[in-house]
């Protein structure tokens, strides 16, 4: 019973800004003690880092709610001051993903942290069937904990996955 409370307030809340760092021009923004976005440029409106791969941009860090980008300014505007604490770890969900046509790179993976941020993880499998995941060049995660726990969730999810549509085809087949 008190393990459904705790997952309630935690959907309750959101993602929650912790500290907020500003150097270059750009702002490392922390996330309930978790996780961190680097190099956020903000002119007038908040303006979420993307990654250059063979001349194209990829955006892999969405803001997903009012709330949260009103909370990534109101941090912005307070960068410096601000130094929270946090228990409260963000719930997360796969919101979506996408089948790449790469040997290693086999997916794309959008989680969703408390309806607030959504960021894509790259899924790598290896060549002994070892699965790895890869966050965004401006996603870091600063709990070691937090970063298995969500990196598991990832790869069962996955595993998960592929068994249903494999057992789909079977059924199929018949």
């Amino acid at each position: 019973m008190i393990f459904l409370i705790v997952i309630f307030l935690s959907n309750l809340y959101g993602v929650e800004v912790t500290q907020c760092f500003f150097e270059d021009r750009k702002y490392d923004i922390y996330f309930n003690d978790c996780f961190k976005i680097k190099n956020i440029y903000y002119s007038k409106s908040v303006n979420l880092p993307y990654e250059n791969y063979e001349n194209k941009k990829y955006e892999n860090i969405f803001i997903s709610s009012k709330k949260a980008y009103i909370e990534f300014e109101e941090a912005i505007k307070k960068c410096g001051s601000l130094n929270k604490k946090s228990d409260l770890k963000p719930s997360y969900r796969v919101m979506d993903f996408k089948l790449l046509k790469s040997k290693s790179r086999i997916a794309n993976v959008v989680i969703n942290f408390d309806e607030d941020i959504n960021v894509v993880f790259g899924l790598v499998k290896t060549k002994n069937n070892f699965y790895l995941v890869y966050p965004p060049k401006n996603f870091e995660f600063i709990n070691k904990e937090y970063r298995k726990e969500v990196t598991d969730f990832i790869i069962k999810w996955w595993i998960g996955f592929t068994e249903k549509v494999y057992l789909k085809s079977k059924l199929q087949m018949k």
